[in-house]
């Protein structure tokens, strides 16, 4: 006992002198956990030392203790409660009656200690085995992606290719007898009716024979025939060209639209193939697949 009180009244001192203090010391002033006190200095952010302690316990046995640096536990955390001045005769009192619960004491802290190391491991273990499984996911993912935008190119060529014919098709159209011909023959029509009018004046006032006016007219009327016969096949070969040029723009659009809709239908069917083969591995599959 003597051996003992020595050593808290040496402990008592060091502690006055604002250096070493005890771990449940350093828990009580900073208003810490002891487990919090214990990873600061497995961090090295907290100095210590290792003090030996004899328990009367009824058994000689040695119980190791750590004391950490007062100033490292302010400085890290703070001061929440000073311990008042107190007679030294009074402290080692008190510490040589709970001299049996320092042992258990620091049994506790050691398991604390474990336990707050085990979590640490695992959490680690937990993190890189989570990193490992995403990494494939993201590189399947990225490959995915590359396949969707090679096909998209593909699509997007295959548009311009059409888009070129239907320019092309669109200049041939241009090419087909336009208005202003049928407009010019229309003219020449009306010029041949003006001419026969004039011809019919002119055989009233004439002397001519009957069957020479009858000749003219009736080669007017052969010349009016044809014209007008001309124009009628104009105008059926522009409607047949509009007609087409209208089937070939649908057929087009239709085209156009039914390649872009199977492509989008293949993009997600094979999505849905993806997320059906993913969502049907077991859990235990995915964690070491």
């Amino acid at each position: 006992m003597k051996t003992l009180q020595s050593l808290f009244i040496f402990e008592v001192n060091i502690m006055d002198n604002g250096k070493y203090i005890s771990i449940s010391e350093a828990s009580r002033i900073s208003g810490k956990h002891i487990a919090t006190i214990y990873k600061g200095i497995r961090k090295g952010r907290i100095q210590a030392k290792p003090v030996e302690a004899h328990a009367n316990t009824g058994e000689a046995r040695a119980n190791t203790f750590k004391q950490v640096l007062k100033q490292d536990i302010i400085r890290l955390y703070g001061l929440v409660i000073e311990a008042p001045a107190k007679p030294v005769e009074y402290q080692v009192e008190a510490r040589a009656n709970t001299g049996e619960a320092m042992g258990e004491t620091s049994r506790s802290l050691l398991k604390a200690d474990i336990r707050a190391e085990m979590k640490e491991v695992i959490e680690d273990f937990f993190s890189t085995k989570q990193a490992e499984l995403m990494k494939p996911i993201e590189q399947q993912a990225l490959y995915k992606l590359g396949s969707v935008e090679k096909e998209n190119t593909f699509l997007r060529a295959k548009v311009e290719t059409l888009l070129q014919e239907n320019t092309e098709l669109q200049e041939k159209i241009k090419l087909l007898p336009g208005p202003a011909i049928i407009e010019e023959k229309e003219k020449s029509i009306t010029a041949l009716q003006q001419e026969k009018e004039a011809l019919e004046g002119k055989i009233n006032t004439l002397t001519a024979p009957i069957e020479s006016v009858n000749q003219i007219l009736m080669e007017n009327a052969h010349n009016l025939s044809v014209l007008q016969k001309c124009k009628s096949e104009l105008m059926e070969k522009l409607k047949q060209k509009e007609q087409e040029k209208e089937e070939a723009l649908k057929e087009l659009e239709a085209r156009l639209k039914a390649e872009a809709e199977e492509a989008q239908r293949v993009i997600v069917e094979a999505w849905k193939k993806e997320l059906e083969t993913e969502r049907n591995k077991s859990w235990w599959k995915k964690l070491f697949s």
